[in-house]
């Protein structure tokens, strides 16, 4: 199954991405929900980014439906979206990457259009976009303007991009 999703990940790249970005997916110990697993997104054989080693996105998630419990309130489809999406965009504050964030982002981006994954509120199909081979180079240029608004990896994803499209400003940037 990894190796299919894997395949149209490095499928959607960017040209000047192919061979540089790459995804690996590590198996991990047996828990009570199941095998937990790491995933790791790779630049010129460089770790740029791990999911897995963060706290799971659940436990925040959770927080929210104990608070839900003690308010003896049933909250919406749309209101448990919202919390999870805060839990989500904590996470990326924090620098705390999970699987869940990465697998769910991944399915969801890989039905998108383009435009609609630049404009997504959930920032892993942000991520996604940025390397995107639809994404030219003038929409490229057009996310510098709000790039310093978004999380720091997506920044760093950004100026991969940038740099690998030779974008004279970026030439300089290194991991």
């Amino acid at each position: 199954m990894w190796s299919k999703e894997k395949k149209f990940l490095e499928d959607k790249l960017a040209e000047s991405l192919i061979g540089k970005i790459e995804y690996n997916l590590e198996g991990g110990r047996k828990t009570t929900w199941g095998a937990t697993y790491k995933v790791e997104i790779r630049y010129n054989k460089k770790s740029l980014v791990k999911f897995g080693e963060g706290i799971n996105y659940l436990t925040h998630h959770y927080e929210n439906v104990e608070r839900q419990k003690l308010e003896e309130k049933t909250w919406t489809k749309e209101e448990n979206y919202i919390m999870f999406l805060e839990a989500q965009k904590r996470l990326w504050i924090e620098e705390k990457y999970t699987t869940d964030i990465f697998f769910k982002g991944m399915k969801e981006y890989l039905s998108l259009s383009i435009e609609d994954a630049l404009k997504h509120e959930e920032w892993m199909i942000r991520l996604f976009a940025i390397m995107d081979k639809r994404l030219g180079k003038r929409s490229l240029l057009k996310l510098e303007k709000e790039i310093n608004a978004y999380p720091k990896m997506l920044q760093i994803i950004y100026k991969i991009r940038m740099k690998e499209e030779g974008f004279k400003d970026y030439q300089d940037f290194n991991i």
